[in-house]
């Protein structure tokens, strides 16, 4: 009986890996990686698609949500993407990132006095010199000499 103890344990860890959970873990992973490249090769539209899929599968995944928004902000879809970043904020009150690209869709919009308060609640969360901070000051600059 001791003998079958291992082959046992081997038998139902192959049951724990082929579990549907696991196939769907990996089907995201696929899809992401995918979505990626997409991306680098400046298809958007494509990489959209596969994140909003991604997003409904798993709607709190902030690599998603992130990535979500960046294509927005890239098709220039900024009332979405605004949606998208506020939406961020609420999950993580913090995130440096969302302020900043928020602040940006911000500065795109021309909507320079909403930057400014995400440039100031920056400040507040990580100081003058964070790099997030920087980039959205420096945009927010280049915006103003217009």
């Amino acid at each position: 009986m001791r003998s079958m103890i291992p082959v046992l344990l081997a038998a139902a860890l192959a049951l724990l890996v082929s579990t549907p959970a696991t196939a769907q873990k990996k089907d995201a992973d696929i899809k992401f990686r995918l979505a990626q490249s997409y991306e680098r090769s400046g298809d958007y539209e494509s990489a959209l698609k596969l994140y909003r899929e991604l997003y409904r599968g798993d709607s709190l995944n902030v690599v998603v949500i992130e990535a979500l928004k960046r294509d927005l902000l890239q098709l220039k879809r900024y009332p979405e993407a605004i949606a998208q970043y506020k939406e961020a904020l609420r999950i993580d009150p913090q995130h440096r990132g969302a302020h900043e690209y928020l602040g940006m869709a911000y500065v795109q919009t021309k909507d320079i006095g909403k930057a400014k308060e995400l440039l100031a609640s920056l400040e507040t969360i990580c100081g003058v010199t964070c790099e997030e901070y920087l980039a959205l000051q420096k945009a927010i600059a280049k915006a103003d000499k217009k």
